[in-house]
């Protein structure tokens, strides 16, 4: 039905502007056609948006149209199910531009160069499209051997409220990834993209699996690893002021906590209902473990059948590789803690975007009952005693950064192969 009325839409738009209005045989009498809001953005069916260097994959539910511009294009994605918004609606939840810089005929760019490039020319794009934006640039960039990136975040909207503390809320919050080319092209151009997440009309952001899945695309298809962050003494080390590995959800949530203050002081939401974390996804039925093949794969038995399956997101040192001095003993170690804690034991399976991999193995999170009554993941428990490093393969990223968090946390306390040195 959403199709039939979108075509509805189109068939209009194109009679009137071809100057064709339906009649009943009188040439006298017209039916007037229906015309779109002025900025009007029409929605694009698919889940997939195709970029010059990269294709982004939507999480279900989101829908996006884009817009042309003199600099390139933009890309509004919304959760409303709305046949179109315009392009400052409020229920846009991530921007995109994707663009071609002309001007810029050196091989080699300073990184104040390309920060000024990105801050002053192709960031002025988004500030112009927000409302009495307010933006806050980091201080440096970074870079790999392919691509400048600068973060940025910010709020947007005069109708600000105060609370009785004196802290301002404003309807939009924005936290932004922006890349630029580092090599010129054929033509003496650059490509360069931003990445903008952002909230909807109520105040809610997006869902910890989507940000990560957008954000962990971002990141693994721009093989970018680290972000600027601010400096700390070793001494007094806050992880909450660690951005170098972009924004954790967590952090984020802490970024948009005063619009969502907004629409609560507002009387667009009540307090209790702030979305929830949906990172969770449902659980299989419970098998048991055939078998443990190594520290990172098992066997469970499926309707009657062996399935091999693969724990997303981790990855433990070699101990069954065809080429023998692959294999370690660390492998081993790691090997028998899993076969320790897993065989003949039952197991429920969490799956993510990809469900198998190229060797024909199940991807999947695995859980296991605790001592309480309630349930551990597996993937878990071995980044946490160090027993494992992350390994994350798009689009598998529903956990990633947790994953990463808790990586950082068993190399700070030099858990496992942490202390011995073989993690690196």
């Amino acid at each position: 039905m959403k199709k039939f009325y979108f075509f509805v839409l189109i068939l209009c738009f194109a009679l009137s502007l071809s100057g064709c209005t339906a009649t009943d045989g009188n040439e006298n009498t017209e039916t007037p056609t229906p015309s779109l809001p002025n900025g009007a953005v029409l929605a694009l069916y698919g889940d997939e948006i195709e970029l010059g260097d990269i294709t982004i994959r939507l999480p279900d539910g989101m829908t996006y149209g884009q817009e042309k511009t003199e600099n390139g294009t933009v890309y509004y994605v919304w959760r409303t199910g709305a046949d179109y918004v315009a392009a400052k609606n409020l229920d846009v939840v991530f921007y995109i531009y994707a663009g071609e810089d002309i001007n810029s005929p050196d091989k080699i760019l300073t990184d104040a160069e390309a920060r000024n490039s990105i801050s002053q020319s192709y960031m002025q794009i988004f500030r112009t499209a927000v409302d009495d934006g307010r933006i806050n640039v980091d201080a440096n960039i970074t870079s790999t051997d392919d691509w400048y990136t600068l973060c940025f975040t910010g709020y947007s909207g005069s109708d600000n409220v105060v609370t009785t503390y004196g802290v301002y809320c404003y309807p939009k919050t924005y936290y932004g990834v922006y890349m630029l080319q580092k090599n010129i092209t054929n033509n003496y151009s650059r490509h360069y993209y931003g990445f903008v997440f952002s909230n909807d009309a109520i105040g809610s952001m997006l869902t910890q699996r989507e940000y990560e899945s957008l954000l962990e695309q971002i990141k693994g298809d721009f093989l970018i690893d680290t972000f600027y962050t601010l400096p700390q003494n070793e001494l007094s080390y806050d992880p909450t002021k660690d951005f170098s590995n972009g924004y954790s959800y967590t952090q984020l949530e802490t970024l948009f906590q005063n619009t969502t203050n907004y629409y609560i002081i507002k009387g667009d939401r009540e307090e209790d209902t702030t979305e929830g974390d949906t990172k969770s996804g449902t659980l299989s039925e419970l098998y048991n473990v055939v078998r443990v093949v190594d520290g990172d794969t098992i066997i469970v038995s499926i309707d009657g059948e062996d399935v091999t399956v693969r724990l997303i997101g981790v990855d433990t040192p070699e101990s069954v590789h065809t080429d023998d001095s692959k294999n370690t003993a660390e492998g081993k170690e790691a090997s028998d803690w899993t076969s320790a804690l897993l065989t003949d034991a039952n197991v429920y399976l969490e799956y993510d975007v990809d469900t198998e991999d190229d060797f024909g193995r199940t991807l999947a999170y695995v859980y296991i009952d605790d001592i309480d009554g309630g349930l551990v993941m597996v993937n878990r428990l071995l980044l946490e005693n160090g027993l494992a490093q992350i390994m994350t393969i798009q689009p598998n990223s529903k956990y990633a950064s947790e994953f990463y968090q808790l990586q950082v946390a068993a190399r700070e306390a030099k858990k496992g192969f942490w202390e011995t040195g073989f993690f690196k």
